[in-house]
């Protein structure tokens, strides 16, 4: 028992003297040095450190900071408090706080193996290096996201989309885009780019005429009602799918008038050549002659394009003329009808203008058509 107490008292003397104690050791070179017993047989060495169950740790008080232990069961106590953090055997050390897990069974832990979460901002500074991304994918379509569709590699199909999880083409974006910046083109071949129904972009061969419906006339349409004319009654020229010449708008005729088939602007015009024979010889024939519009199937009608012509000394025998109209752009929707009229003019009191007419047709003459009539989808 004596020996007992010498030993004690030296091994306090010897701590007070250095502050570092050893085991198995007489020159520890730290606070506490263990060396092992022997480094060749299979006898065990380390250090064992304090084996408790969860519920042990979570119970424990007074503890202090960097106490580590080792839970070896996690079947009693729960993951709460200062145990919150135990979810599974292994060695945890106290932060002051709670439990906290040594990471020690997988050091390698990082982005290629596991997920996780940054816990702050980051950033990488390339300086003059490069990051690749080598994929060989042999299915799917979503390789490298970003907020699930914000954006999406598809490195099978080689294709990138924006909003989108499954691109079909190159670049696949879902929403409006917008170009900056663009520079003038100085090349000698530019090409416009279209938009299909399905939102593809690309060049189309498209000539000027694409988007035109021309109707007109080489022929007598027909005599028409110079009783009607005389006495100041609107006449309709007569037009039929057989004066079609051009359509590439998918005009029909219907009650000789042109329905219109898309809606937006278009560039309208038309000209008459009209074959005269007055009652009386050197008359003046005053002629309405107007393109109208009509918006509500035929109930009513407005003009949107017209003039005045006085036609000077026409006689009995019968003479040509000609009147071109005036080109418009006039908004109109599907289905909307566009015609070709003509009338005796009259004054303010409602008093018809000029002499009247035996005869009236319209007819080509001098290499003009009798009509023509055009409506370019602009």
């Amino acid at each position: 028992m004596k020996l007992k107490y010498i030993y004690l008292l030296l091994l306090i003397i010897s701590n007070k003297n250095y502050s570092q104690s050893g085991i198995n050791t007489k020159a520890p070179k730290a606070t506490l040095e263990i060396v092992a017993t022997n480094t060749t047989n299979n006898e065990p060495e380390g250090l064992l450190i304090p084996r408790v169950s969860r519920e042990k740790a979570l119970n424990m008080l007074n503890i202090a900071t960097s106490t580590l232990i080792y839970v070896n069961s996690i079947l009693s106590g729960s993951a709460t408090g200062k145990a919150v953090n135990i979810t599974s055997t292994g060695f945890y050390y106290y932060n002051g706080t709670v439990w906290v897990k040594l990471n020690i069974e997988d050091t390698n832990t990082h982005i290629y193996n596991s997920n996780g979460t940054i816990q702050a901002n980051r950033t990488v500074n390339l300086n003059d290096k490069t990051i690749n991304f080598p994929s060989t994918p042999s299915s799917g379509t979503s390789h490298f996201t970003i907020d699930g569709t914000t954006f999406n590699v598809d490195a099978f199909n080689d294709r990138v989309g924006i909003g989108v999880s499954s691109p079909t083409q190159v670049l696949d974006v879902n929403g409006k885009a917008r170009i900056r910046d663009t520079s003038l083109l100085t090349d000698n071949e530019v090409f416009p780019l279209f938009v299909n129904s399905q939102g593809v972009v690309g060049k189309a061969e498209i000539q000027p005429t694409t988007h035109v419906a021309f109707y007109a006339t080489g022929n007598t349409t027909g005599v028409l009602s110079h009783n009607n004319f005389n006495n100041g009654t609107k006449i309709i020229i007569p037009i039929s799918s057989a004066n079609e010449q051009l359509n590439t708008i998918g005009a029909t005729v219907t009650d000789n008038s042109i329905k219109v088939s898309d809606t937006g602007p278009h560039l309208i015009s038309g000209s008459l050549n009209v074959s005269l024979r007055s009652v009386e010889d050197n008359s003046t024939i005053y002629m309405g002659i107007n393109i109208e519009h009509s918006s509500d199937n035929g109930s009513s009608w407005n003009s949107i394009s017209g003039g005045r012509p006085i036609f000077t000394g026409i006689n009995t025998g019968g003479v040509n003329q000609s009147f071109t109209l005036p080109a418009v752009i006039v908004n109109l929707n599907s289905d909307d009808l566009i015609r070709f009229t003509i009338f005796r003019s009259t004054l303010t009191n409602g008093t018809l203008q000029g002499g009247q007419l035996s005869y009236i047709s319209i007819s080509k003459a001098y290499g003009a058509p009798g009509f023509t009539l055009s409506l370019t989808k602009l």
